[in-house]
């Protein structure tokens, strides 16, 4: 018995069917070639905004740790720089990072983390000195401003051989964040961090360490006016004792009220992702302050 050949389905079809059909055809293998390559596409983008969303979640971890120590150790500014220090060298990819005062035209370091021993001992010997001109920090007090030097070998003040840029770049340093300590609208110090790689410290690096800067500050003035209000203090309880009517609480209580709106001053240029937490502490003193 014979088989009866199996029907093509393309048979009988007018000319016009059958380029419908292969335009069908032709458009689905576009198709599935697209959602192919989308799929790869969109691979790396779920690996990129998971990486953004942990780094994020690493600076906020920073900047609360910072707060916490802040207020629990008052008046102490050795614990606070030093977490500074080390979660600003971690989260920007550096080596070692320092923190500066201004003593009049100079500079005092105060703190500093993971300095190579060749610069810790120089830091030891001549912790004041005066920057030169065209280094990062002298930029940095001088305009007010967040300075980057993606390659330090390339930079003038090495060109000039100042003396700070020479050791430093002696010591394997190659690219440097400085950010300034604002006070008012006076540059207080600064932050400076470093790194062994050439290039641009990222936006968000710039923003992280902005952040620092501004508690360094309100931590600043935070130590100065704990120390104002124990030394009233003492001389209070030396001169009237604690028989008379002088209501010592209602004098501290004054000097609370007075500290904090400077302090919310300062918070106030700090960048949004440093700035809420700490608005929201030191509303919580100022309505403490106001109650009791």
């Amino acid at each position: 018995m014979r088989r009866r050949p199996r029907a093509d389905p393309e048979r009988g079809k007018s000319p016009r069917g059958k380029a419908k059909t292969q335009k069908r055809r032709g458009g689905l293998k576009t198709h599935l070639r697209k959602s192919s390559a989308a799929d790869h596409k969109t691979q790396p983008d779920v690996a990129q905004i998971t990486r953004e969303r942990d780094e994020a979640l690493e600076r906020e971890k920073a900047t609360a740790e910072v707060l916490r120590i802040i207020s629990s150790s008052p008046g102490e500014l050795e614990p606070v720089f030093q977490a500074m220090l080390a979660n600003a060298t971690r989260l920007c990819e550096g080596e070692s990072a320092s923190l500066l005062l201004r003593e009049g035209g100079d500079l005092r370091f105060v703190a500093r983390y993971n300095a190579p021993a060749a610069l810790a001992e120089q830091m030891e010997r001549d912790p004041i000195f005066r920057p030169g001109p065209a280094s990062g920090l002298g930029r940095t007090l001088r305009l007010k401003q967040v300075v980057q030097v993606p390659d330090m070998v390339n930079d003038q003040a090495y060109i000039n051989r100042e003396p700070g840029r020479v050791r430093v770049v002696e010591a394997g340093y190659r690219s440097q964040l400085t950010v300034p300590l604002i006070k008012g609208n006076e540059a207080i110090g600064a932050i400076g961090t470093h790194r062994r790689k050439t290039g641009l410290f990222t936006e968000k690096q710039v923003e992280l360490v902005s952040n620092f800067a501004a508690q360094a500050v309100i931590a600043i003035e935070n130590a100065r006016l704990l120390k104002e209000l124990r030394e009233r203090t003492s001389e209070l309880e030396r001169g009237v004792g604690w028989d008379t009517r002088l209501d010592l609480a209602s004098v501290l209580r004054t000097d609370l009220q007075r500290s904090v709106p400077l302090a919310l001053r300062d918070v106030s240029t700090m960048p949004p992702s440093g700035r809420y937490p700490m608005l929201s502490a030191l509303r919580r003193s100022q309505a403490r302050a106001n109650l009791d």
